[in-house]
């Protein structure tokens, strides 16, 4: 849903090779805070937002954060800190392929 809503061409989204790349960790590594910036689900997005994100990584709170999708209420996205030391304990699988639906045009 976040690729369909910020889509500028769909054309576009059937044309390029997409990939899913799973990654496993455990919850040891996850920060999920519960309080975000107000006008986080503001678009485009605000640089209050970048700011949250970016105060997560520079302070090395976890190697992963969790985040309110925007386009889909209780639906969460996952942001990767590849600097943080307890990075390399994530468990990254192989790339899979991935295709959209037929209906998506």
């Amino acid at each position: 849903m976040e690729v369909l809503a910020n889509a500028e061409d769909r054309e576009l989204l059937t044309a390029a090779a997409w990939t899913i790349i799973p990654v496993r960790f455990d919850i040891d590594s996850l920060h999920a805070p519960e309080k975000f910036p107000d006008d986080w689900r503001q678009v485009p997005a605000p640089d209050s937002t970048r700011r949250f994100g970016g105060d997560w990584m520079k302070k090395g709170v976890s190697p992963v954060l969790r985040v309110p999708s925007v386009v889909t209420l209780g639906e969460f996205n996952y942001v990767l800190n590849p600097i943080h030391p307890e990075f390399r304990r994530l468990t990254i699988g192989p790339p899979e392929a991935f295709t959209f639906d037929a209906r998506v045009k």
